[in-house]
């Protein structure tokens, strides 16, 4: 059609019938809202379950949970885990441009992790963290140093496990005081640690109603990871660097946690 309406083509369309790089990079002159990004990797069960049916189903049972307890606004709950590390991300520094390599410390090469459970209302209000340390034997102790109020548990492997998600539902009920006169909201994912018998009974019996997201959908539909864990990572990561630098030659471990937190 171009040669058809006498256009001006590349030459590399003419050699090798195909568009080349010449004719890509004046694309993207001509549309400088198009950039070339690095996609996200997103698994096939996360691109094809967050469609329109998961979606309305899940704001139709919201819908109805919110108008047959009539919930008030501080009383509807988001919670989700998040992984604390003990080796920071290095921040960008100024560096002469000759230099070939730049270095940063950090505490480690690769770091231990601890799982915190966060809790957040609908009017913004936080109640204290709950860790998960990668100990057989939990102490109180761990906790020194955290926010006030701060409780935990451990697991040989950090992972968020049924006994320990209970534990977590007593926590949340003490700092949320719920109760069958004060009913309470929880939107949570579908874990399978979330949704055991004896999490469902306690939550049942003292006024706790949970609602969890579509399956594969916390991404879209999960208010922590949407709104508040980027900005909760990016000040965790300075309190670490910060430490580094005020404590040369020293290394951060996972009873530090809490207090960076």
């Amino acid at each position: 059609m171009l040669l058809a309406n006498n256009k001006k083509i590349h030459q590399s369309w003419t050699n090798n019938n195909f568009a080349g790089k010449d004719w890509f990079r004046d694309f993207l002159a001509r549309n400088p809202e198009i950039s070339s990004r690095t996609p996200q990797a997103t698994s096939l069960s996360r691109a094809t379950s967050f469609n329109k049916k998961n979606g309305t189903d899940f704001y139709e049972n919201l819908k109805q949970v919110r108008e047959k307890y009539n919930f008030e606004t501080q009383n509807i709950y988001n919670c989700d885990e998040t992984g604390c590390t003990t080796v920071q991300q290095c921040p960008k520094v100024l560096a002469s441009k000759k230099a070939k390599q730049v270095g940063h410390a950090t505490s480690a090469e690769r770091g231990t992790l601890v799982t915190v459970c966060l809790a957040v209302n609908a009017i913004g209000n936080a109640m204290p963290p709950f860790f998960i340390f990668p100990r057989v034997k939990y102490r109180p102790d761990f906790v020194d140093g955290g926010p006030e109020g701060s409780d935990g548990d451990s697991y040989i492997t950090d992972w968020m496990t049924a006994k320990s998600f209970l534990k977590f539902m007593k926590h949340f009920k003490k700092h949320s005081h719920a109760s069958k006169d004060n009913p309470v909201l929880l939107i949570l994912d579908n874990h399978e640690s979330h949704v055991s018998i004896e999490v469902i009974s306690y939550a049942k019996s003292n006024g706790i109603t949970l609602l969890t997201l579509p399956p594969h959908c916390s991404n879209k539909l999960q208010p922590l990871d949407i709104a508040i864990y980027s900005s909760f990572k990016s000040r965790y990561n300075t309190a670490l660097s910060n430490w580094m630098l005020s404590n040369p030659g020293r290394t951060v471990t996972i009873y530090q946690i809490p207090g960076f937190i």
